[in-house]
């Protein structure tokens, strides 16, 4: 496979989370240690602002390293990489194009893996159901420790009277204070609120063991594909198959009916083209992807680019949910 095909799908998927921080990666290997493009890209899945983590320009080949030894563990900390995983801090630091798309393709994983264990759920018929829980997939921000105060002696001075020296302050080891009771005692932190709700819609002998990235991407598209009559008619067996255009125009179509007419449509790579840049028009994303990385069916740079797509597609499912129901209750409001 060629290393084009996997930079355009990590790309695609790096440009993707750091979308709401307006940060815009040309080149995943030669951009992800650019500025804070690193340290946005961390928060956005752990929801931890690490303040000791700042821009990686200017900063020596060990400071990196050491840098990319506190994004692993803080990764590990908040379960989105296994804590047996190892990473050479050495190498990432070095764009080592292995062990920057290994350590990608984890974090690619966890996304793919976030939408797959939503999935009945996010295609869920009733509008109600639909609108319970926002489809999130940014964490809320932890909140931040509170620093605890160290106490101050203040003594007498025999030169009290005389200016500076009139009080002299002495600190003393902090003891510890009996907790203060609130009135309102504080809600253990959730990164996402209603989550249970969303995944009991899923079966429980298909929760564990999860599946492969790759099987849990074809299962979100042929249930997609399942949505709609074109839809029915295919199944797609392996990431081959996305090289037909007929499948691509039927997802499109899933999630903005009416876009494509597949009958007339020819099975070529024009229309792959089409199809690629009319759904990332309707979701106002961009990303590299084409007909010839689709070609070269890189299991990494598809399911990195799918994975986007499913995820903004849903979002907009659960979106025009929303307005539906908004509409519902415009009319109940003024005919009572």
């Amino acid at each position: 496979m060629s290393l084009r095909t996997k930079i355009n799908g990590f790309t695609a998927w790096v440009n993707f989370r750091l979308q709401s921080y307006d940060h815009l990666l040309n080149n995943v290997i030669m951009d992800l240690l650019k500025g804070t493009n690193l340290k946005m890209l961390i928060q956005s899945l752990t929801g931890v602002d690490n303040k000791k983590l700042k821009s990686f320009d200017g900063l020596t080949q060990q400071q990196k390293v050491s840098r990319m030894e506190w994004v692993i563990g803080e990764l590990k900390e908040n379960d989105i990489i296994p804590v047996d995983v190892f990473v050479d801090c050495r190498l990432f630091a070095m764009r080592h194009a292995e062990h920057v798309f290994d350590l990608l393709w984890r974090l690619v994983c966890h996304d793919i893996w976030f939408t797959w264990e939503r999935l009945e759920y996010l295609l869920h018929k009733d509008d109600k159901v639909l609108t319970e829980v926002p489809f999130e997939w940014i964490p809320k921000l932890r909140p931040e420790k509170s620093a605890k105060k160290k106490k101050a002696k203040v003594t007498k001075s025999l030169l009290s009277g005389f200016g500076s020296g009139a009080v002299i302050s002495e600190s003393l080891p902090s003891s510890p204070e009996p907790e203060a009771v609130s009135a309102t005692p504080s809600l253990p932190y959730t990164p996402f609120p209603g989550d249970n709700y969303c995944k009991k819609f899923k079966p429980k002998n298909k929760m564990w063991p999860r599946p492969d990235a790759e099987d849990a991407v074809l299962e979100m598209i042929n249930a997609q594909l399942q949505t709609s009559r074109e839809g029915r008619k295919l199944h797609v067996q392996t990431l081959d198959d996305l090289v037909d255009s007929r499948v691509l125009c039927a997802l499109v179509n899933c999630f903005a009916p009416g876009t494509f007419t597949t009958e007339v449509m020819l099975n070529d790579r024009w229309t792959i083209n089409l199809a690629l840049r009319t759904y990332e028009k309707i979701m106002r994303i961009n990303t590299p992807l084409d007909s010839q990385d689709l070609v070269e069916a890189d299991e990494m740079a598809i399911c990195s680019t799918f994975c986007v797509y499913f995820m903004c597609g849903f979002k907009l499912r659960q979106s025009r949910s929303i307005l539906a129901r908004l509409v519902c209750f415009v009319h109940i409001i003024k005919f009572n």
